[in-house]
């Protein structure tokens, strides 16, 4: 055999490099095998969106069986978090099985990562193609578009092991970027975006989104709307914790987690958070737990306030971020106008009972009895941790209620899975076990695919 097992010392992990998965059974006659192509997806172990792994972990309860495809260098981290030979792994992550792909390193966002973007692809075609050879064949194969080229490596998964193809869109590309300022519309890569993505949607037979503006936007393509499935971010709510750290007269401490990059404007948090200080007795702490480009620019915003008034925390496991959370007499999320996606750490803030607030163009159904709202600009957010500044404890104690309430009922994923998803994972019917010598997914294919004519050597 040419794998080999290697034992974690961790609890509940298992590891085999260079081979694949010993699952060779076939699944019930109800149950799924389901292959998720996400780059940056992670357990709760490490930083980063645990959407997939939650979501996988709602199909696992439910007796199918998911593997999460996820890159092994770390986007936030900046590095490896898996070190093994050749080029995947397998880890099993609370239950979990996880096919660690070996990625390009970056530290911008450049031509590099870009390369890293089409080096996962190339690794997890690769990589299913040695699960397939050893009989382990998905019956869906989901590609989420964190970026396109993960759903077209899923899209050609599935065309040869002749499985459901599903359309998994945390961001639309390239609307998302171009909205965000990020990417110009008329750009050669915008219009290459967008010719891929209208192939994956008419591909896809099923299509997730996360809120009805990524719904609307498809339909006006023309997408049957048939086939667009509404699932929101989410993951597992327990019990609420609504006690809140005793509130000191001389100290009111805010928390931001989660990305340092031109979406999400913290400088603007700081100019506001430099205001508000200059006019209080009390001392007002700004706690930022992320990483990302604008890490320096932040910290030159803040100038004499850092070390003082505002610190920089690592980063820190998802699993852990609950805990800092609790310390906090007010969680902050800032950011620009993000079409059609969803900030997953507005899930994390609702599962931790305290008052938020939301500076943002997009209120996500949150009322004022659920958050502080406010623009994404220094005079609003001036206003908006004044409003937070003067919560007294019981206000404070029902305003994160209120928002626990609401995270509980639109955002618990195991809740929402049951619903949305869950029926159209039952009704899949298996996929056939076609011969390894069978027709594999050539350039000419897919450009026929496209509907935009046939390539040329």
């Amino acid at each position: 055999m040419f794998f080999t097992v290697l034992r974690d010392k961790r609890p509940g992990r298992r590891r085999i490099s260079g081979g694949v998965l010993q699952d060779r059974q076939q699944p019930a006659a109800k149950c799924k095998r389901i292959f998720i192509f996400r780059h940056y997806a992670s357990p709760p172990t490490l930083p980063g969106s645990t959407r997939h792994h939650y979501l996988a972990k709602a199909m696992r309860n439910d007796g199918d069986r998911p593997f999460i495809f996820a890159s092994a260098y770390h986007h936030f981290l900046k590095r490896s978090v898996r070190h093994f030979p050749g080029f995947f792994s397998e880890e099993s992550c609370d239950g979990i099985p996880y096919v660690w792909l070996k990625g390009v390193a970056y530290r911008q966002n450049g031509l590099r990562r870009l390369i890293g973007m089409l080096h996962y692809a190339a690794n997890g075609w690769r990589a299913a193609w040695k699960y397939r050879a050893q009989g382990i064949r998905p019956d869906i194969v989901i590609g989420s578009v964190a970026h396109s080229f993960a759903a077209i490596a899923a899209y050609c998964v599935a065309r040869i092991n002749k499985a459901a193809f599903w359309l998994d869109i945390g961001d639309i590309w390239p609307e998302g970027l171009i909205r965000a300022g990020t990417l110009r519309r008329h750009s050669p890569l915008a219009i290459l975006l967008k010719l891929i993505s209208r192939v994956l949607y008419r591909k896809a037979e099923l299509i997730i989104v996360l809120n009805t503006d990524a719904r609307k936007f498809l339909e006006d393509l023309g997408v049957n709307p048939a086939k667009i499935i509404l699932l929101p971010s989410g993951i597992p709510f327990e019990k609420a914790d609504a006690a809140q750290a005793v509130a000191r007269e001389d100290q009111f401490r805010m928390i931001y987690s989660g990305a340092l990059g031109p979406l999400y404007p913290i400088a603007e948090a700081v100019k506001a958070f430099r205001e508000v200080q200059a006019h209080t007795q009390r001392k007002i702490l700004l706690e930022i737990v992320g990483e990302g480009p604008d890490k320096e620019r932040i910290k030159a915003a803040a100038g004499d306030l850092l070390g003082r008034n505002i610190f920089f925390r690592k980063l820190v496991p998802k699993s852990k971020l609950q805990a800092i959370y609790k310390q906090a007499d007010a969680l902050l999320l800032v950011e620009k106008d993000v079409a059609y996606g969803f900030p997953n750490k507005l899930i994390d803030y609702l599962m931790a009972a305290k008052p938020i607030i939301l500076a943002s163009h997009n209120q996500y159904g949150l009322g004022e009895n659920h958050v502080i709202q406010s623009l994404p600009t220094a005079a609003a957010l001036t206003a908006a941790i004044g409003t937070a500044l003067h919560l007294d404890r019981r206000q404070r104690e029902s305003l994160g209620l209120n928002a626990f309430s609401f995270g509980q009922a639109h955002f618990d994923i195991m809740r929402n899975y049951a619903r949305s998803l869950k029926p159209f994972v039952k009704a899949q019917p298996h996929a056939p076990s076609p011969s390894l010598d069978g027709p594999g997914i050539s350039i000419e294919h897919l450009a026929a695919d496209s509907g935009f004519g046939s390539v040329k050597r």
